[in-house]
């Protein structure tokens, strides 16, 4: 009979054993299901917190996990433009690992294919961001950037300009889920500025999905994706074969079909 487990440290400990590639017949991923407030986000905190590294001022010096769980969704933060209440823009906090190296790996279009999949909304992320005017302590004027952020539109103006939008709620989610797996994608594909990450963690992926799938029902059939088992046809034309990426969305839809029984994986 198996030991129990007491306390998420512990089980965090047990699943990153359990991942480890040094051992015999390491686990490739580990599917976890558990009731809402049973402690999957605190379970994923731990888990980080495993392979971070703090120094003496107290910095993280070192880490090994990408994550996407509540906390990753907040490095997004709406600026809605309050005094013209016209530019509505999605910033992100530049300063999070989880950024690293964005403008130089081009992260446009990179996200663009994945988002086109569950909608037509359209993006470009300005990487100077807004331009503001402070005074310092000698009362001199000085510009400065208020930071990155992300447009949304749908239309351009006469003269080819975004008209920029606020999306719903769920697209907003999905749009932070596909800038995620794109980060992943280049995590496997072994990009510098992330060789940093040893493990990935997905704190509920479920919920995205069922996001996607309600909004994706809701797009007009330009935006519409088909699919016909693996062989990746895409609106009438063949694609090439699934990425690890999109055979993890699939599955998350499959488990989220009432037909199918939820099993975990070995």
């Amino acid at each position: 009979m198996t030991d129990p487990i007491n306390g998420l440290p512990a089980l965090a400990t047990h699943l990153r054993d359990k991942l480890d590639p040094n051992r015999p017949k390491p686990k490739k991923f580990i599917l976890l299901f558990a009731y809402n407030g049973t402690g999957k986000t605190r379970l994923s905190g731990a888990f980080r917190d495993i392979g971070k590294k703090v120094d003496e001022d107290g910095q993280t010096s070192a880490r090994n996990t990408l994550y996407f769980n509540a906390f990753t969704e907040d490095l997004f933060t709406w600026d809605n433009d309050l005094a013209q209440d016209t530019d509505r823009v999605l910033k992100f906090n530049s300063d999070s690992s989880f950024f690293n190296g964005i403008r130089e790996l081009d992260m446009d279009t990179r996200i663009g294919p994945l988002l086109e999949r569950y909608t037509d909304l359209q993006f470009y992320i300005d990487y100077e961001g807004r331009k503001s005017t402070v005074t310092d302590a000698d009362g001199k004027e000085l510009e400065v950037s208020e930071g990155p952020h992300i447009l949304f539109f749908r239309e351009r103006n006469t003269d080819g300009e975004p008209i920029p939008l606020k999306p719903s709620r769920g697209e907003e989610n999905i749009f932070v889920w596909c800038f995620f797996l794109a980060i992943v994608q280049l995590v496997l594909d072994g990009a510098e500025a992330y060789d940093w990450v040893k493990y990935t963690y997905i704190d509920d992926p479920a919920l995205v999905a069922r996001r996607a799938q309600r909004d994706r029902r809701r797009q007009s059939p330009r935006a519409a994706v088909s699919r016909s088992g693996r062989s990746g046809r895409r609106n009438g034309h063949l694609d090439a074969p699934p990425t690890v990426l999109q055979r993890l969305a699939l599955r998350t839809e499959e488990l989220l079909r009432p037909s199918t029984p939820i099993r975990a994986d070995p």
